[in-house]
């Protein structure tokens, strides 16, 4: 394993001083105008405009457009071509989603109206989370009170206004009261121990306030809620840990929303010595299970359905996008450079893949998704990141050509660009025509992954950083310069 990955790093690595960039061609955005200097929550941007910040802005015309104007103020139809759908709230297809993008967009370009439009969002999240009461999964980060927390507390940070960080920690009292604790054990979620539905994306979130937010009463619930999320882990031969995406049936996806990649994110991230070792016993599963050869580092999509057999997915969710999300942290924590040549190893999977293009032979035979979630944006983000901790320039060549085939999937009308797809197979009407607005579905994911390229083009952080993503703010050091070993 480890002569495979250091094979595809000297292979990287090599291009530094050889590679030639590709320039996208007819797809490639048009230049915009320098943006105004202006003092951000993070850097400043830099004089020169990266050519992908057009994009964007176009992205962000095109959500003000379909925008709801409710009386309170902004919000979006998670499918605005679906009659029946509400206008979601939380970050993963909703306002909170659209909310993260402004706010970067603002820090991009210094344009007020951005951070308006984020004020405007919010008015209206707000008053819709009181009318409507509880969300569906209410603990969850992304897809509930979590997520709308963070953006609130990073729109305090952006606008100076208190009352949104007031906000934040009364959601956060709501979600602390949501815990439920049963037999020596604290769940907020009764079937799912995972990131992205369950128990590990709460804990994240719980860790996030307690830094964040100063609450250390969160840091200690979220060990406990971790220590319950230990006994339901499947225990293997050879120091390893897997945990079912479900705690009523087995459905093992050992990637990053489901399964122990993400999971062990978490257990990593909570300053505890017994949780690291926990952590690293996932990591173990992991490599048992993996395909590392000269396409990479690869996790299977999961079991025990037929139809995931062969399956490498690429992005956040099931693909190298999110795994290599596991082994940063793990690198920053331990400061072991195996788990850096993994996370090396996940990025150099996404240039094997033959993205943008067919899939290779070794990552199954479907197109690949262009989502956020799924496919090609997060792909594109990771390979960016990836380039700022190696150099190497054949991820950021892969990371602008995967880019320019999303803005060639994109339509742009009078200057305001979105992403036209259809449903995908786990929901109502599979295959039927779709246009989705949020950050894991939706235009504004595909933006958040565009900004990233603006991001390195001006040395800068725009996008605030999430609990779950280890590089920009404080971990840009880290990540650079990581901790002895030991």
């Amino acid at each position: 394993m480890l002569r495979a990955m250091a094979r595809w790093t000297l292979l990287l690595l090599c291009t530094v001083a050889c590679s030639v960039a590709r320039t996208p061609e007819t797809t490639a955005p048009t230049e915009a105008a320098p943006p105004p200097a202006v003092a951000s929550a993070q850097t400043e941007p830099a004089p020169a405009t990266s050519r992908w910040l057009a994009p964007v802005v176009e992205s962000a015309a095109w959500l003000d457009h379909v925008a709801t104007r409710a009386p309170a103020g902004l919000s979006w139809r998670g499918d605005l071509l679906d009659e029946t759908s509400v206008d979601p709230l939380h970050l993963a297809d909703g306002t909170a989603g659209v909310i993260y993008l402004y706010l970067g967009l603002s820090r991009a370009t210094g344009a007020a109206r951005y951070r308006e439009d984020a004020v405007k969002a919010a008015a209206q999240l707000l008053a819709e989370l009181d009318a409507r009461g509880p969300l569906p999964r209410a603990t969850s980060f992304y897809y509930g009170l979590g997520g709308v927390a963070f953006v609130l507390h990073e729109l305090s940070v952006e606008t100076g206004d208190p009352r949104y960080d007031d906000a934040a920690r009364a959601l956060l009292a709501k979600v602390k009261g949501m815990a439920v604790r049963r037999r020596g054990k604290v769940r907020f979620h009764e079937n799912h121990p995972e990131l992205l539905f369950g128990d590990a994306g709460t804990i994240l979130f719980l860790e996030w306030a307690a830094r964040v937010l100063g609450d250390p009463a969160a840091h200690e619930m979220s060990l406990e809620a971790a220590e319950s999320l230990v006994q339901d882990a499947i225990v293997m031969k050879g120091n390893r840990l897997d945990w079912s995406m479900r705690r009523d049936k087995e459905i093992l996806l050992p990637n990053f929303t489901h399964g122990a990649a993400g999971i062990g994110y978490v257990m990593a991230s909570l300053d505890s010595p017994p949780l690291l070792t926990v952590a690293r016993k996932a990591g173990n599963y992991l490599d048992s299970v993996a395909v590392v050869d000269d396409l990479g580092y690869r996790l299977p999509y999961g079991w025990p359905l037929d139809e995931w057999e062969g399956r490498f997915d690429l992005g956040y969710a099931h693909g190298p996008a999110g795994a290599a999300r596991y082994f940063v942290r793990m690198w920053q924590v331990t400061g072991e450079d195996d788990y850096r040549q993994k996370a090396i190893a996940c990025a150099t999977a996404i240039v094997a893949s033959g993205a943008p293009e067919e899939p290779h032979s070794g990552f199954g035979p479907e197109p690949f998704d262009p989502s956020y979630r799924f496919g090609l944006a997060s792909a594109l983000e990771l390979l960016v990141e990836i380039h700022r901790m190696t150099g190497a320039p054949r991820l950021r060549e892969t990371a602008e050509a995967i880019a320019a085939a999303l803005l060639e999937r994109s339509v742009v009308e009078d200057g305001r660009r979105h992403w036209p797809t259809t449903r995908p197979a786990y929901v109502e009407r599979p295959g039927e025509p779709a246009a989705y607005t949020g950050f894991f579905q939706g235009t504004a994911g595909y933006a958040v992954a565009l900004l990233r390229l603006v991001e390195l083009d001006h040395d800068a952080r725009y996008l605030a950083q999430l609990p779950d993503y280890p590089f920009g703010g404080d971990a840009d050091e880290a990540t650079r310069t990581p901790a002895p070993a030991g």
